[in-house]
C-alpha cells in the first residue's frame, strides 16, 4: 500500500492560520469532523495534546507527529498541515513547527499505526522534501508529491524506521577523556567506535568506565560493603591519562541490516541483554538503537 493512498485532499490544509498547535489541530481536523465520529474533534484534539505535552512527536526540526489509539473511532485517519510561518510546539522544545501530520487509529488497527508513521519519517527524511510541501500552493500537489515519493507503507516495521542518526562517535586511539567528554553530551550510555573510514570497531560503554574503578577483586566477594574504606575508583585516575578508547571498547556488538526486522532486533536485545544495537549498510554505520527506542517509537502508540 502506497502512503498516498491513506490521504486525500480534503485532508491536506495549507498555510494554517493557527497561532498554537492546539488551534492547528482544530483546523486541520474541524473540515473532516464527520470522519471522526462518534469520538468527536474535541475529544480527539485533547488527546492528542496531552500525549503531545507528555511526550513531544517532534522528530525532525520542523515536522510534528500528533498521534493516537482512539477508543469508538470507526477507521485509519491520516491528515497533513502545513504552516509557513511556523507554531510553537506543545512543550519547551525548541523550534517552530512548520509540518503536522496528524495520526490517528483504533485500537484494533496497531500496526497500521506503526507502518503509517515509518512510512510518513521516510516521507520527510529529505531535506529537499520537507522545503517542496512547506511551499506547495494546493491540496493536489501535496498529494502529487507524496505520490511520486514511491514511500510504501510497508508491511514490517524495520531497523530503518526507528533507527537514530550516529551524532557522536569515538575513534580507536582517541584519547579515554576525550571519549568521556562525548560521552557525557550524549543522550545513549554509549558511544560507537568507528575507524577513519566509518566502519564499526565496537563501543565504548559508561559501564566498562566505570568498571575501570572498581578494583578487580570485588567481583569474589560476598559482601561489598566491607570495602567501605577503599579510596573510591582510585584506579581509574591513576590511568585515565593514559588509556585510548581502543583499551576499554569492546568488539562484541550486537549489529543488523537496516532492512532487519524490529521484532528480531528486539529478540535479539532482550535474549543477549544488550542496551544497544547498531545498524551498518555497506559495511558503514548508518544508525544506533536502544531498547528505549522499542518502547517509546514502537511500544508508545
Amino acid at each position: 500500500m502506497k502512503l498516498y493512498s491513506l490521504l486525500s485532499e480534503e485532508r491536506i490544509r495549507l498555510n494554517l492560520a493557527a497561532a498554537t498547535l492546539e488551534d492547528a489541530i482544530e483546523e486541520i481536523l474541524a473540515p473532516v469532523g464527520r470522519l471522526l465520529e462518534p469520538v468527536g474533534v474535541d475529544k480527539i484534539k485533547a488527546t492528542l495534546l496531552e500525549r503531545e505535552r507528555n511526550l513531544s512527536t517532534s522528530i525532525l526540526e520542523g515536522v510534528c507527529l500528533p498521534h493516537a489509539r482512539i477508543d469508538g473511532l470507526q477507521d485509519f485517519f491520516l491528515a497533513i498541515g502545513v504552516s509557513p510561518q511556523g507554531i510553537p510546539p506543545a512543550d519547551d522544545s525548541q523550534g517552530l513547527i512548520h509540518l503536522i501530520f496528524v495520526i490517528l487509529t483504533p485500537l484494533t488497527k496497531n500496526t497500521l499505526m506503526l507502518q503509517t508513521l515509518a512510512a510518513v519519517a521516510r516521507l520527510i527524511s529529505s531535506a529537499q522534501t520537507r522545503g517542496v510541501l512547506l511551499n506547495v500552493k494546493t491540496p493536489a500537489r501535496v498529494l502529487k508529491i507524496v505520490e511520486e515519493s514511491g514511500v510504501d507503507v510497508k508491511r514490517t516495521l524495520c531497523a530503518n524506521d526507528i533507527m537514530n542518526p550516529v551524532d557522536s562517535f569515538a575513534t580507536p586511539d582517541m584519547p579515554l577523556t576525550r571519549a568521556m567528554d562525548l560521552l557525557v553530551d550524549s543522550m545513549d550510555e554509549g558511544l560507537p567506535v568507528l575507524d577513519a573510514e566509518g566502519a564499526l570497531q565496537g563501543e565504548l560503554a559508561s559501564s566498562d568506565i566505570i568498571a575501570l574503578g572498581l578494583p578487580k577483586y570485588m567481583d569474589l566477594m560476598e559482601n561489598p560493603a566491607l570495602l567501605r574504606n577503599v579510596e573510591p575508583f582510585e584506579q581509574f585516575f591513576q590511568r585515565e591519562r593514559y588509556l585510548k578508547v581502543a583499551d576499554l571498547a569492546r568488539k562484541d556488538v550486537v549489529v543488523f541490516k537496516p532492512d532487519t526486522p524490529v521484532v528480531q532486533i528486539a529478540h535479539a536485545m532482550i535474549s543477549e541483554k544488550r542496551r544497544r544495537a547498531y545498524v551498518v549498510r555497506d559495511g558503514k554505520l548508518v544508525g544506533t538503537i536502544c531498547r528505549k527506542d522499542i518502547v517509546t517509537k514502537v511500544l508508545m502508540l
